[in-house]
């Protein structure tokens, strides 16, 4: 449980996604709580620990040593680690997940001519509105969008929270583009933390109305309201693959934190207590 000081202090300086705990809270429904420079979260069974320290100074040894006092105080059946670099800790298996944040510079920013032109024609077609819930257009783009996408089970659950996202976290901020005819084509959402960081968090575009340029216009828009909120960077969420990543660099953001995954199940906490009271290790054809 945070305080609110904690609260505070965790939205000051949150600069990727998962270290905005109202966010996480919203679509795991996990609780979070702070340890030292790193936020983690508790759910049922499940511990999740976000190894980006919010000041950006501390180091493996740091996040080692919250490793060792949360697994010791919780004992979950799995744990989850995403980190900028997997420590060699406690059994702790990466999934093979490799993949980067990307971040764009805010001040002094300025389009290219490419994206330019892209906007400007995109806003002959799109008109841009913010609202400030999900509505029956938006539920029914989303529905269309998680069936006519092969998306992990993660991504699916991801987006049905979405709607609750919204509703409950005041700081994020809705915006849509509608065509001539009045149909929803895309939105996105974001949030603004408190202090110099803003988060493009979601995209939804229309499979079967698409208008070239929406997810540019929905961009500008966007990076328009951060710096209305005197924000210095966006961060745009991961490279998912070639062509998102090609879509941020062209908007001039680029790779600036690795993201890696890993993971421990119940059946490695015996050589993990034993590194952590004893320091040696159960030998690996042992299991508990």
């Amino acid at each position: 449980m945070l305080s609110a000081a904690e609260a505070l202090h965790i939205a000051s300086h949150a600069w990727v996604p998962e270290q905005l705990a109202d966010y996480v809270t919203a679509v795991s429904g996990k609780e979070p709580f702070l340890v030292g420079d790193f936020v983690c979260y508790r759910g049922e069974g499940v511990l999740v620990v976000v190894g980006y320290p919010l000041s950006q100074t501390s180091g493996k040894q740091d996040l080692i040593q919250v490793l060792k006092q949360t697994s010791k105080e919780f004992r979950p059946e799995r744990l989850r680690l995403i980190a900028p670099e997997i420590p060699l800790w406690g059994g702790l298996k990466p999934t093979g997940v490799c993949d980067n944040y990307f971040r764009l510079e805010l001040e002094n920013f300025k389009l290219s001519p490419k994206v330019r032109n892209m906007v400007r024609r995109a806003g002959q077609e799109l008109e841009v509105r913010e609202s400030s819930g999900l509505g029956r257009e938006h539920e029914a783009l989303l529905g269309e969008f998680l069936v006519g996408k092969q998306l992990s089970r993660e991504s699916q659950e991801l987006l049905r929270a979405l709607p609750g996202y919204v509703e409950t976290v005041a700081e994020t901020i809705l915006l849509s583009a509608f065509d001539k005819a009045q149909r929803l084509v895309s939105f996105c959402v974001g949030q603004m933390g408190a202090g110099d960081w803003a988060f493009y968090m979601f995209h939804v575009n229309s499979l079967s109305r698409r208008v070239p340029g929406s997810s540019d216009i929905l961009l500008e828009a966007f990076i328009k309201k951060a710096l209305e909120h005197n924000k210095r960077f966006l961060n745009l969420g991961l490279g998912i693959n070639p062509g998102v990543s090609f879509f941020k660099k062209k908007w001039g953001a680029l790779p600036f934190a690795p993201y890696r995954e890993a993971g421990l199940t119940r059946r490695n906490w015996r050589s993990i207590l034993e590194l952590i009271f004893f320091g040696k290790r159960t030998p690996p054809n042992v299991e508990s």
